[in-house]
């Protein structure tokens, strides 16, 4: 069949507008060193590949090969540049293909080939799976299908279709079966077919037959999610059972497995069609559909891999032989609402729909606390316990047990009707004596609320400020504190700087100060009054995160000033987060941006130019014993690893790396693992200065702008009390 001859009219049609020309050998990555932490839990599609069981997931790509040991687990930093994928096939050449979000992926580990699908605006076209055929492939995605040349141009889009008989336009294509010169589509509008012998035929929308809830009301719905064909005669698997479709007599009838139940996938095994739904395992057989496995979950994928069922279920979970649970998944979820670490560094990963997991002796244990409709914050105690903010639950003190403080035990006022119990705990604070809240929209006057560490298991131990303490805005959605003073970010009015003296339980010395845009003192205006997040540096400077920027407050002008950041990010802040050097890491809603505490330059990261798992930050966090800086998404947790190796504060313990320090290029640089800044003099062995730098980073360049010649030199490094620390290196130039 030559699809070579399809011609490329311009089309008004949506789908068009994807990028034909746009093959990605790779994208760029940044200097900085990057870690996925995902979760292969959600099994989207099985194949066996080469003796070897590879699931595409929300996670990456998992190949397994042994039933009782770790598969190897593929992120978009081995090559697919996403970890949201949805198929996987190995062509008629041997070649492996995988679908994701706004890719196609011509896989070959760190040398895969990356395929952009977006359309005009830079948005992606999210692929839901792949189909070979020869030279071509056919893809299904969520507004239509498309039809992509392996051999034209290194690889290119030929066509897309949008338009089927009188379904709705533009559906979903869930699922794609090739039989002889026709095709078949399940489609989120019914099913739809057609002759692909001509494929210009198929531009019109009249030479495809569709099958839809108009003409068939026998579907009961228009969502058709898996289709086959198998013993003469097409197989329909849908929200509402399995049809069997008579293409000649143009007949369909609801089969008895069993009725109304839905079906995910269907996959042709040997001489069975092997059934994946809400009531498990089945099998069609000379026409006759049976069931094989009732289970405990909803299979939505599945297939039979070295004697064994292998099965993924809705929601979550990757099973074998009925009920027995594949253990090697990562991260117990994707969807990562904050991180905590503790002071002896004990990591532990808030889930937005699963509440707490702490990493312990190698594994992820569950620590079971309400969350209502959604966790939202968590930070660790100097004890190690973590607080834990909740969307309706109020706060959880998760520890060797686990406490909820709602209205009966705390000072937390319910955000619903009376007697609802629907508390929102929407950001926490907790310094070396004191617990700090924002409650979300109370019925009552209160805004923050604050608990005595040592107390709070007691009802006075606890104590809350409003309305009538002066802090009367709406939707409190964040709070931090600095020494002896808290600031409270509300989503409509602005933040308010509660100074609380050395007891917030004793009001004697209390004072605030509301900064908001329309301020009549032109030193509280600040950006915008919608703030999304409030953080101290590590030098008591105030940064608020705004729906339109950063507002800093400057001890210098004693006034808020705007922080620019690089060309498209911005401007809705949503974390905003300190490294152990100053360095200020900035969340947005389409990337992540690093600004430098000493120069105030600005880079941004994206998932296209660095590791970054989601351009969509929600929350970031700094552990002080790695260094390491976590960023929570809602596909998985980003790690960006430091670049000083594991910080210590003692200058007596202070030393250079990489050691030797070898310079193979101009990006090569010297650093210290110094978690503090400090002025960096570099000596020769004669004691002469070589170079005198206001951090501890070197390029191996004299002050003069020249490279130094190799050998062995001298570094001091001074903070800012004028402490000192100092050791020796080696360098070698090639």
């Amino acid at each position: 069949m030559d699809y070579s001859k399809i011609s490329f009219c311009k089309k008004t049609w949506l789908i068009l507008s994807i990028v034909l020309a746009g093959l990605v050998i790779g994208e760029s990555v940044s200097a900085y060193d990057w870690r996925s932490l995902t979760s292969f839990d959600d099994a989207r599609r099985m194949r066996v590949i080469n003796d070897t069981l590879f699931v595409a997931t929300s996670g990456g790509l998992l190949a397994i090969t042994n039933p009782g040991l770790p598969g190897v687990q593929y992120t978009n930093l081995d090559g697919l540049g996403t970890t949201d994928l949805t198929d996987i096939i190995e062509d008629n050449d041997g070649q492996k293909w995988i679908t994701g979000n706004g890719r196609l992926i011509r896989f070959d580990g760190l040398a895969s080939q990356r395929y952009p699908i977006i359309d005009n605006n830079g948005d992606p076209f999210r692929l839901i799976c792949v189909c070979d055929d020869g030279d071509y492939l056919w893809l299904g995605s969520d507004q239509g299908l498309i039809l992509f040349s392996k051999v034209n141009d290194g690889g290119q889009i030929q066509d897309a279709f949008q338009l089927f008989d009188d379904l709705n336009p533009a559906p979903t294509v869930y699922d794609i079966e090739l039989h002889g010169d026709s095709i078949w589509l399940a489609t989120s509008a019914g099913l739809a077919g057609a002759d692909r012998s001509n494929l210009a035929t198929l531009k019109s929308p009249a030479n495809w037959h569709g099958y839809g809830m108009d003409e068939y009301p026998e579907l009961g719905t228009e969502n058709i999610r898996a289709v086959r064909w198998f013993e003469g005669h097409i197989y329909i698997g849908a929200e509402t059972g399995l049809f069997r479709l008579d293409p000649v007599a143009d007949s369909l009838a609801l089969m008895t497995y069993p009725g109304s139940t839905e079906v995910h996938q269907l996959n042709l095994e040997r001489d069975s069609l092997f059934i994946y739904s809400d009531v498990g395992l089945g099998v069609v057989v000379d026409g006759v559909a049976s069931s094989l496995l009732n289970l405990t979950y909803r299979a939505q994928s599945g297939t039979t891999y070295g004697g064994h069922h292998w099965m993924g279920a809705v929601g979550g979970g990757i099973f074998h032989d009925g009920n027995i649970e594949y253990g090697y998944t990562g991260l117990p979820d994707n969807d990562v609402a904050d991180v905590a670490v503790t002071p002896d560094g004990l990591l532990a990963v808030l889930f937005r729909t699963m509440g707490p997991y702490e990493w312990y002796s190698g594994e992820w244990l569950s620590r079971p606390t309400t969350i209502s409709s959604g966790a939202l914050a968590m930070q660790s105690d100097r004890y190690g316990q973590f607080y834990v903010g909740t969307f309706g639950a109020g706060m959880s003190r998760v520890g060797d047990t686990v406490v909820q403080f709602t209205t009966t035990n705390s000072t937390f006022q319910e955000a619903g009707t009376p007697g609802s119990g629907y508390v929102v705990c929407y950001d926490v604070k907790v310094t070396d004596d004191y617990f700090f809240g924002v409650n979300f929209e109370p019925r009552d006057g209160t805004r923050l609320v604050i608990a005595d560490l040592d107390r709070m298991d007691n009802i006075d131990g606890w104590m809350a400020l409003g309305v009538s303490d002066g802090i009367n805005g709406e939707q409190m959605v964040s709070v931090d504190t600095y020494e002896q003073a808290v600031a409270v970010g509300s989503g409509l009015n602005g933040v308010y700087y509660y100074y609380y003296g050395a007891d917030p339980f004793d009001p004697a010395d209390d004072n605030l100060i509301h900064y908001y845009q329309a301020q009549s003192n032109f030193r509280y205006r600040i950006i915008s009054d919608v703030i999304r997040v409030v953080r101290f540096s590590p030098k008591g400077e105030l940064w608020v995160g705004t729906n339109y920027g950063i507002s800093r407050f400057d001890p210098g002008f004693e006034m808020f000033v705007e922080v620019d950041l690089p060309s498209g990010f911005g401007p809705d802040i949503t974390a905003i987060e300190f490294d152990g050097r100053g360095n200020v890491w900035v969340g947005v809603k389409n990337g992540l941006v690093r600004i430098d505490a000493l120069t105030g330059e600005a880079e941004g990261f994206t998932t296209a130019n660095s590791g970054l798992l989601n351009d969509y930050v929600f929350n970031l966090t700094f552990d002080p014993n790695s260094g390491d800086m976590y960023v929570a998404t809602k596909t998985g947790l980003s790690v960006v690893e430091s670049t000083i190796g594991r910080p210590t504060e003692s200058l007596d313990s202070v030393y250079a790396f990489p050691n030797p320090y070898i310079i193979n290029s101009l990006g090569d640089r010297l650093s210290f693992n110094f978690a503090e800044q400090a002025v960096l003099r570099i000596f020769n062995v004669a004691g002469e200065l070589v170079a005198d730098r206001p951090e501890p980073v070197w390029d191996g360049r004299n002050d003069h702008g020249k490279s130094v010649a190799s050998g062995v030199y001298l570094f001091v490094l001074t903070n800012a009390e004028g402490r000192s620390g100092r050791g020796k290196f080696l360098l070698i130039r090639n």
